[in-house]
């Protein structure tokens, strides 16, 4: 950087150089990997969270299929169907996260989940007599 200074009273004018700064200092990208480590650490659980209720939104898909398909079976027999074929439903219907379907005769369907790190579960839907 060049400064030009008027009105010395030595010279008409006098030209003084400063070194040029080059890059960062330490300390400033210290500051900024710390930064970067606490936006981390917030944003990987909150992932992780969103991944595990994405998939087991899935399992909540084929029991909302299944309720439809035994409700359906309800309201033309009078009776809850005894399996997934009475109702309608493809027995080797899997998804990515869904492991199985069943339905017991009192109309409950259970949907088998295997999500996030090898964790199962499962949703349970039973009907109500309204």
């Amino acid at each position: 950087m060049l400064k030009h200074i008027k009105n010395n009273p030595n010279h008409h004018s006098t030209i003084i150089s400063s070194p040029k700064t080059k890059g960062f200092s330490i300390i400033e990208l210290m500051i900024a990997v710390a930064i970067l480590g606490i936006l981390a650490a917030i944003a990987i659980p909150a992932y992780d969270i969103y991944v595990k209720r994405a998939q087991i939104s899935e399992g909540y898909h084929f029991a909302r299929m299944a309720a439809l398909s035994v409700a359906e079976y309800y309201q033309t027999n009078g009776v809850y169907p005894a399996t997934l074929a009475q109702a309608g439903i493809n027995a080797s219907n899997t998804g990515n996260y869904v492991t199985g379907v069943s339905i017991a005769s009192n109309g409950v369907i259970t949907v088998s989940l295997l999500y996030g790190s090898n964790q199962t579960g499962s949703i349970v839907f039973t009907p109500s007599s309204n």
